[in-house]
């Protein structure tokens, strides 16, 4: 994988995850916890397949999963999987949920506007994605469904799903799936979805619609 000059994922992650481990384990344990997280993470990274760095716009996704995924090793799996709602709150719910104190998010979704600009940043991702060699990156539609409400799409892959299959990490990717609802709630909408790549289904399906 080609890595960027600074590492944008682990500058991110740095603070909330040694916070947690050193405040679970000490500050000595939990230190040396996160040196052995950035350790076995650089050995995913060297392995996986180039997904497009800062190009894709999904790729975010998978760097980030990876470095939990190496806590979660470092920690010799014994990292609860409710831990991982609290530091995703930490990370981003929170932020939407002030967001969404702003913005009218549920109104936003049904707007026309709102639904053409996503439907446009998808279909140049899709473009983008059959046109580099990207890996395995998630291969997605833009509301297959014919939904007229909201916003829609679904994955028919994602390599965060495959990482986790292959490293017995699925026990704790569910909870990663399940930031997707609480992130729609924080924004004061709701996620309909039926099915996960993670659970074993064919697809990841996202209808976000008003509550």
């Amino acid at each position: 994988m080609k890595k960027p000059k600074s590492n944008p994922y682990i500058r991110k992650l740095t603070p909330v995850m040694t916070k947690y481990l050193t405040g679970r384990f000490g500050a000595a344990e939990g230190t040396a916890k996160w040196e052995k997280t950035l350790e076995i993470v650089q050995q995913y990274w060297d392995k996986t397949t180039y997904i497009g760095g800062k190009d894709n716009i999904l790729a975010d996704n998978l760097y980030m999963s990876e470095i939990l995924f190496a806590a979660v090793e470092a920690c010799d799996r014994d990292f609860p999987g409710e831990d991982i709602t609290k530091l995703g709150d930490e990370l981003m719910i929170n932020d939407i949920r002030k967001m969404g104190k702003i913005m009218n998010a549920p109104k936003l979704v049904n707007k026309r506007w709102v639904q053409k600009l996503v439907a446009r940043m998808y279909g140049s991702y899709i473009r983008k994605a059959g046109e580099r060699d990207w890996g395995n990156t998630w291969t997605m539609e833009v509301n297959p469904y014919g939904h007229k409400d909201g916003l829609a799409w679904r994955f028919t892959s994602c390599p965060v799903a495959e990482f986790a299959r292959k490293h017995d990490y699925l026990p704790w990717a569910k909870y990663l799936c399940q930031m997707d609802h609480r992130m729609a709630e924080a924004a004061g909408c709701k996620l309909l979805r039926e099915h996960t790549l993670v659970a074993g289904d064919d697809e990841c399906d996202y209808w976000i619609c008003k509550p």
